[in-house]
C-alpha cells in the first residue's frame, strides 16, 4: 500500500472520530486542500475548531454548541476561536491576523487544528467518554425517520425557543426588569419540575429493584436493572440494543485504530508545516497560495491578542525581588535549623540513649499484652539494669562481673579518649547525681505504671487489684 493511500486513510479516520463523537461532520478531502490553502473549506475548519473549543470547555457535545454557532454572526465566530486559542497558549500572529468573513487562510486553520488536537489531548478525552449503552439505565427506544436506534431520554425541546433581547436598546429598564422577573419565574417552574421528576424517577427504579430483588443477570447485583426489565418485557427490542451494541463497537475500533496511525497523521501535519514555511521563504502571501483566496477588504481583517497590562514589565520586575527576598529568607532558616540540629545531636548523651530505648521496650510489652501475646524478650537491654559479664581470670576460673550499661557502652569511648586525671570526689558526686536522678526516674515511670494499671482495671469491671503493701509504699 502507497504512503498516499495510508494517509487518505489516517485523515478519513480522524472525520469518522469526529463524526461518531458528536462533531459536524467534515470530509477527509477538506482537510487535504487544506494543506494547500484552498478557500473553499475555510467554513468547515472555523466550525470544526468552535466545536473543538467548546468540548474542551464543557466534556461534551450536545445540541446547545451547534445553536450557539448558528446563532452568532461569522465575525463574533471568528474573533471568539481567535480568543480561545490564544487564552490556550496558541499564539500565531498569522493565525490571529485571519479575516473574520472565513474568506482565507484553510492552511494556518489546519495546523491550528492539529495544535488544539494534541495540546488537549481530544482523542483521549473521546476515550475516557466512552460507556456501553448497557450501563445507562434509563433507556428510550422508538424509531425516529427510519432510522432505528436506542437513545437516552432528554427533556431538550427548542421549540419556540427565542434568545431574550436583553441587550435591546428600545426597552425601557423597566421593561428589562420585567423581562428578567419572567425569566426567573420560568427558571424556578423548571427546577421544581425537574427535582418532581427526578424524586418520581427514583421512586419507579426503587420499586423496579424490590421487584425484581433475588433475580440478577449481572454478578455485582442482585437485582434486574431498568434496561433488563424492559428487554425481558419486550424482546423484539433485542435486535434495536444489537444494532446500538455493534455502533459502539465501531466507534471504539475506530479509536483503536488511530492509536496505530496517529504517528502517519503527524508526519503529514510536518509535510503541512513544510509546505507553509516554503511559501514564506520564496516570498509568498503566508495566509494563502491560491490566488482567488487573496482578500481584497482589508477591513475584514481584525488582529486579536490577549490584552496585555501596562505595568506587566514593573510587575514582574517585583515579582522577581520578591521572589529573591523570600529564597534568602528562608535559607537563613534553614541554616540555622541545620545548626540546631547539629548541636541537638552532639550534646544528647548515653543515658538519653538508654532512656529512650527502655521507653520503647516498655510500650512493645504493653503492646503484647494487650494483644493476648507473650511479651518477647527485649532485644535492647533496659537502661538502668545491671548485666553480668563472665571474665576468666588469670588462675583459669571465671567469675561473674557486673558492668551497667553506660560503662559498657562507654568504655570503648575511654579507652580511645586520652588519659587525664580526675578527681575522686569530683567523680563520686558525680555518680551520686546520676544515682539520684535514677532513683527519681524509677519513681515516675512505678507511677506511671500505677496509673496505667488503675485504668486498665477500671476498663474491666470483672477484674479486682490489690495492691502489695511495699509498692504501695515504693509509689509514695
Amino acid at each position: 500500500m502507497s504512503r498516499g493511500v495510508q494517509v487518505r486513510e489516517t485523515i478519513e479516520l480522524l472525520c469518522k472520530i469526529f463524526k461518531d463523537n458528536g462533531m459536524s461532520g467534515v470530509e477527509a478531502e477538506a482537510l487535504r486542500k487544506a494543506k494547500f490553502d484552498k478557500s473553499d473549506v475555510c467554513f468547515p475548519l472555523w466550525r470544526l475548531l468552535f466545536e473543538m473549543i467548546s468540548f474542551c470547555q464543557h466534556g461534551l457535545m450536545n445540541s446547545s454548541i451547534f445553536t450557539s454557532f448558528a446563532h452568532m454572526k461569522t465575525e463574533d465566530q471568528v474573533m471568539y476561536v481567535k480568543k480561545e486559542m490564544q487564552k490556550r497558549g496558541y499564539l500565531s500572529r498569522v493565525f490571529a491576523t485571519l479575516p473574520t468573513d472565513m474568506s482565507t487562510g484553510s492552511r494556518e486553520l489546519m495546523l491550528a487544528l492539529a495544535w488544539l488536537l494534541n495540546k488537549e489531548d481530544i482523542i483521549s478525552k473521546f476515550m475516557e467518554n466512552r460507556a456501553s449503552p448497557m450501563d445507562d439505565d434509563v433507556v428510550s427506544l422508538y424509531e425516529s425517520q427510519g432510522q432505528v436506534g436506542l437513545y437516552f431520554q432528554s427533556v431538550e425541546s427548542e421549540e419556540g425557543w427565542s434568545q431574550p433581547a436583553l441587550g435591546d436598546k428600545q426597552q425601557s429598564p423597566a421593561q428589562r426588569v420585567q423581562q428578567m422577573l419572567v425569566l426567573n419565574t420560568k427558571l424556578k417552574m423548571s427546577l421544581r419540575l425537574l427535582h418532581s421528576s427526578q424524586h418520581e424517577y427514583a421512586t419507579l427504579t426503587h420499586r423496579i429493584h424490590n421487584s425484581t430483588y433475588g433475580v440478577s443477570l449481572s454478578p455485582n447485583m442482585n437485582h434486574l436493572t431498568t434496561m433488563q426489565v424492559q428487554m425481558l418485557r419486550h424482546p423484539q427490542h433485542m435486535k434495536r440494543v444489537l444494532s446500538l451494541l455493534e455502533q459502539d463497537s465501531t466507534r471504539l475500533e475506530h479509536l483503536m485504530q488511530w492509536d496505530e496511525k496517529e504517528t502517519l497523521f503527524w508526519e503529514w501535519m510536518e509535510s503541512v508545516l513544510e509546505l507553509k514555511l516554503q511559501h514564506v521563504r520564496e516570498g509568498g502571501d503566508s495566509a494563502g497560495a491560491d490566488s482567488d483566496s487573496v482578500n481584497t477588504n482589508t477591513c475584514a481583517t481584525r488582529t486579536v491578542f490577549l490584552e496585555v497590562p501596562p505595568t506587566i514589565g514593573s510587575d514582574i520586575a517585583e515579582s522577581r525581588r520578591n521572589l529573591m527576598n523570600m529564597i534568602l529568607h528562608y535559607e537563613s532558616a534553614i541554616e540555622r535549623l541545620e545548626d540546631l540540629w547539629a548541636t541537638k545531636r552532639s550534646t544528647v548523651s548515653e543515658w538519653e540513649l538508654d532512656k529512650l530505648l527502655g521507653d520503647i521496650n516498655t510500650e512493645i510489652s504493653q503492646l503484647q499484652s494487650c494483644l493476648g501475646q507473650a511479651p518477647k524478650e527485649n532485644t535492647v537491654p533496659p537502661p538502668g539494669r545491671p548485666r553480668l559479664t563472665l571474665v576468666k581470670n588469670k588462675g583459669g576460673s571465671r567469675a561473674p562481673v557486673k558492668v551497667s550499661n553506660a560503662v559498657a557502652a562507654t568504655s570503648h569511648g575511654r579507652d580511645s579518649a586520652e588519659e587525664s586525671t580526675v578527681s575522686v570526689h569530683d567523680e563520686i558526686g558525680r555518680l551520686q547525681q546520676e544515682a539520684d536522678m535514677l532513683e527519681k526516674e524509677l519513681k515516675d515511670m512505678r507511677r506511671d505504671c500505677l496509673h496505667k494499671l488503675n485504668r486498665i482495671v477500671s476498663a474491666s469491671p470483672n477484674t479486682v487489684c490489690i495492691m502489695p503493701p511495699q509498692l504501695r509504699k515504693l509509689c509514695r
